[in-house]
């Protein structure tokens, strides 16, 4: 990535500052539900924080917080916009619009970041494998296996800024 895309992600939202800026930060929020069929029927909710900064360079570094109840992980990564990373892989869709693929067990967690003027807008879709009907990923309480019917979000929001 230029920093002149850089500079034009920013222009559409507003920030840019009069020399080329060297990173945008964005910050991510939302509410996973997960419609769990096993190992216990029920709907379980799982707070999203997600920061990232894309550098003029085309460096992505990712911090993901997740808590649900009173369990919680957190964990770091770096890739290169454009370029498959571990599990995860930023792109530039449009002059407006960034996707974030993220790999789970037989899915992907897909977050569309779209800029207008000096706000922005997420959307969050979970397509599962070709074949597969069902979610499985591990429980954040205690690392056990689990399977959902559906995932979805609630409360989503994003913050954008320029460095």
């Amino acid at each position: 990535m230029s920093r002149a895309l850089v500079f034009g992600l920013c222009l559409s939202l507003g920030l840019a500052p009069r020399a080329y800026p060297s990173e945008l930060l964005a910050k991510v929020e939302f509410i996973e539900q997960h419609e769990r069929i096993a190992p216990s029927r029920g709907f379980s909710h799982t707070k999203v924080e997600i920061s990232a900064a894309i550098k003029s360079t085309g460096q992505v570094s990712v911090a993901e917080n997740r808590a649900s109840g009173r369990a919680a992980s957190s964990g770091n990564r770096s890739s290169t916009l454009g370029r498959p990373g571990t599990r995860q892989l930023w792109k530039v869709i449009s002059e407006k619009r960034l996707a974030n693929y993220t790999a789970y067990t037989n899915f992907t967690r897909v977050i569309y970041l779209t800029i207008d003027g000096p706000r922005c807008s997420i959307e969050v879709q979970y397509p599962l494998q070709p074949g597969e009907t069902e979610y499985r990923y591990r429980r954040l309480s205690n690392g056990e296996r689990a399977v959902a019917r559906s995932i979805s979000i609630s409360h989503p929001r994003c913050e954008l800024r320029t460095m």
